[in-house]
């Protein structure tokens, strides 16, 4: 598979066999289609590096060649461990963004047991960092991706983990910051910051219509 954009935004393609997508973000990728022809089995399963319960069921698919018959059985790819974190970060190091005049990385979501796919409202940001483990100031951030970060509106941060994003503050108004996981915005994981008004109109809140009610 030749992963192409992520979260509706372009990535420097790159060939994987297997790609991680957390609750609510999006992948787009082109299916090289070079194998003997056949019946094929895509397959999904959860990923989780903590010790607590949950659905490891496997999903699958079918990828056939136009003549092949039904009557073959697909045999399952090999996937990652379903603890794999070694394979979860370094798939993540592999998302690059074009950073090009065309697709310039200038429009770059929070932090914590238990993988969280945060999202952010208002704002596409650009992952410049992921670990695990306590975050280190001066050895972490010296290994920030300040060159082509991948730019994104969901990231799933690892599980006891960090993930540092940055942004350009240019869309004024009240956003929303949260993990995708519903249960999760009601423990609290959830911020709404307010961005005031910067110089000239562009970056200005259009004022109410002439026409609104009032309270």
């Amino acid at each position: 598979m030749n992963v192409m954009e992520i979260d509706a935004v372009y990535v420097k393609p790159f060939t994987t066999k297997s790609i991680l997508i957390a609750p609510g973000q999006t992948t787009n990728m082109l299916v090289r289609a070079n194998q003997t022809p056949n019946r094929y089995f895509m397959a999904t399963r959860t990923f989780m590096d903590v010790p607590i319960p949950v659905d490891n069921k496997t999903a699958t698919s079918i990828f056939q060649y136009k003549g092949v018959p039904n009557t073959i059985i697909p045999s399952l790819p090999q996937l990652p461990s379903p603890n794999d974190t070694s394979f979860a970060l370094s798939y993540n190091r592999k998302l690059r963004s074009l950073n090009t005049p065309q697709f310039p990385a200038k429009d770059t979501n929070l932090l914590s047991v238990e993988s969280h796919p945060f999202h952010l409202h208002g704002y596409n940001f650009f992952v410049v960092g992921t670990g695990v483990g306590n975050f280190d100031p001066i050895k972490d951030a010296a290994k920030f991706n300040l060159v082509d970060p991948p730019e994104r509106n969901t990231v799933g941060v690892p599980t006891g983990g960090w993930t540092s994003i940055r942004f350009r503050v240019d869309n004024p108004g009240v956003w929303f910051m949260h993990c995708h996981l519903e249960l999760h915005t009601g423990w609290g994981l959830k911020i709404a910051f307010m961005v005031e008004d910067g110089p000239g109109p562009e970056y200005s809140v259009l004022p109410p219509p002439k026409d609104l009610p009032h309270c």
